[in-house]
This record gives C-alpha cells, structure tokens and sequence, in this order.
C-alpha cells in the first residue's frame, strides 16, 4: 500500500513535466521553423521583392506583406519600421548596388508617404553599406538640393528607420543660372571686403561654387527656395596667413547675385591697420 503512494507521488513531477511541454514544445518549433517556400526563395534571390506570406490572415503575412498597416502623416521626418516590413535583400550576399536598387524599390513602392515624385531620377546615393544602410541626395531637374537626403537603415536586411529631409513642390524653379561660378565669387568678394574691412585683393576664392536650390529646412521659417552657389573664401595678407584658416563660406543668389547667407570659418581676432 505504503509502496503504490509512493510510486504516484513519484511520477506526478514527471506527468507535470510532459503536460508543460506538451503545451510550450509547439510554441517554440513554430519559432525555430525557418522560412520556406516562397518566402525562402525570394530571401535567396535578392531582388528587392517584397515579401508576403502564403497565408494573409496570419500574423505573419500582415507583418511582412506591406509596412504601414494604416496611414502615417505626410512626408515624415523621421519613421521607425523595424519589423514591420520583410526583408529585401539576402544581408550575406548583397552588394551596394543590391542594396541600392532594392531602396529605391520600397521607396517608390512608397512615394506617396514621402511625397516623391520618382526616386530613380530625384535620388543619387551617397553611400551604402550592403548589411547597415544606404543614403541619398535629393535632386531635382539635374539640381543637387543642399541639405536634403533620404537614409534608410536596415537590419538583417529589413527596412527598420527612415529619416527624410526630402523637399518636395521644387519643379516650378528656375534652374538655369544667371550668374556663373566666376561671377559669383566676384560678388562674394566685393561683400566680405565691405562688411569685413578686408582689403579686396586679400581675399580669393577657394575651390570652384557649387550650384544647387536652397530651402527652408524643417526646422527654419518658411521662405521661398532659389538656385543659389555655394562657396568658400580665403582672407589672407595682414591679416592671418592662408594656411591659418581663416575665410567665409558664402550662399549667393545665381539669378540675382543677392549675398544669402555669409559664416565665418574662424572668427576674425584682428583687423588690417589702415
């Protein structure tokens, strides 16, 4: 009798043990299953597919069939993705032009969200790095747009964070230049010797100006954008040697030859003695 208690007792922790992984064992080979099927082949082909599940109403498909399951505001600034999207390219084998041309793919698979009118053609990349992330500038009519770009981060090769500086309503622009590159300089020179008290043959352009459209960044009061050269200046003479670094970094308008915007590089600790 003592004997029959006793051996219960003893095999109760174990009928425990099988109940419990009864219930957990199926939850954890769901996890560990790897992809098959279509999903596996189109991680193989690394092509920029998106990718969807054979079952649209699991979890799963939802989450690797599209990125926005409702609509987000427009043109955001900033928009965290991870795990939100499939992935678009096999991180193990990606080159940067992989990686590039699937960006572009989801960009333009997502225009709308952005405001972009075709990213093929607006968007030049700056960098990419196959398994992290690739950065655009955003051009428009043959333009660079200063301070504007799109970069896109990824992780195991899905989309996780975008942050967009993109400016769109840009196509009703002048793009054709009034001034050229030599003429802007002469301008930029004549201002600083006025406003800095800089003999004018002591200061000289550095570099060749650099033609693009300038707007009003997200966080700037609004103004309207123009075509604009950018451009370094060098003061040297009584004041400071070139090599000391000291000069200007001038925006001026390339249809009207107004001075924009005028920095210092180092501040001026000394004037020439007249």
């Amino acid at each position: 009798m003592k004997c029959g208690l006793l051996s219960r007792l003893r095999t109760a922790p174990a009928l425990f043990v099988l109940l419990a992984c009864s219930l957990v064992c199926p939850l954890v080979c769901q996890a560990a299953n790897p992809p098959t099927g279509a999903v596996l082949a189109a991680i193989r082909t690394a092509t920029g597919n998106y990718l969807t599940a054979a079952d649209s109403n699991s979890e799963q498909g939802q989450q690797t069939g599209e990125c926005f399951s409702a609509s987000k505001e427009s043109n955001p600034a900033s928009l965290f993705l991870q795990w939100k999207c499939g992935p678009l390219f096999d991180p193990k084998t990606a080159t940067a032009d992989i990686v590039t041309q699937a960006t572009l793919d989801f960009l333009t698979k997502y225009a709308d969200l952005w405001q972009l009118k075709n990213p093929a053609k607006e968007l030049k990349r700056r960098y990419a790095q196959p398994n992290w992330d690739v950065e655009f500038q955003q051009w428009n009519g043959g333009v660079r747009v200063f301070d504007t770009d799109i970069h896109v981060s990824f992780i195991s090769g899905v989309p996780s964070w975008v942050r967009s500086d993109y400016i769109p309503g840009l196509e009703s622009i002048d793009k054709v230049p009034k001034l050229s590159g030599a003429q802007a300089i002469e301008v930029a020179r004549k201002y600083m010797a006025a406003s800095a008290h800089i003999p004018i043959e002591e200061i000289r352009g550095d570099g060749k100006p650099m033609l693009g459209i300038s707007a009003a960044q997200r966080d700037e009061p609004a103004r309207p954008p123009r075509l604009i050269y950018r451009l370094t200046l060098m003061f040297s003479g009584r004041i400071t040697s070139p090599s000391n670094g000291y000069g200007a970094e001038c925006q001026i308008d390339a249809h009207t030859g107004e001075v924009v915007n005028e920095s210092y590089l180092r501040p001026l600790t000394a004037r020439p003695i007249r």
